[in-house]
């Protein structure tokens, strides 16, 4: 089951899943708390492939990580905070959808 930071409703950990950042820019290292760099995953949670799609899976999975293409960092308590997407366009049944417009459709809403 999944764990909710103390106070705050927006980050999780899962024990199903491990994270590590990971910087193509820096040697493929991991990362220490606070840097940020793309997100990797990899546990039983986790895809493992697209469907008959073996090119795209070859694309995003590298030593048995999945890489998400989300930019995120970790706090010093392990917690993952994503902060942007390696990517600007998301596509999502058959449609281009970009982050920012999200998020301004997200922040014009009086709940938030």
């Amino acid at each position: 089951m999944a764990q909710r930071k103390t106070g705050d409703p927006k980050h999780w950990q899962h024990p199903s899943c491990q994270l590590r950042g990971y910087r193509t820019r820096w040697k493929n290292r991991l990362l220490g708390p606070g840097e940020t760099g793309e997100v990797v995953v990899r546990g039983n949670l986790v895809m493992k492939g697209y469907y008959k799609n073996p090119e795209e899976t070859a694309k995003v999975s590298e030593h048995g990580w999945r890489h998400t293409g989300d930019v995120g960092y970790k706090d010093e308590d392990g917690y993952v905070y994503l902060v942007d997407r390696k990517k600007d366009m998301i596509i999502s049944g058959g449609f281009n959808v970009y982050p920012n417009e999200v998020e301004q459709v997200i922040l014009a809403h009086s709940a938030v």
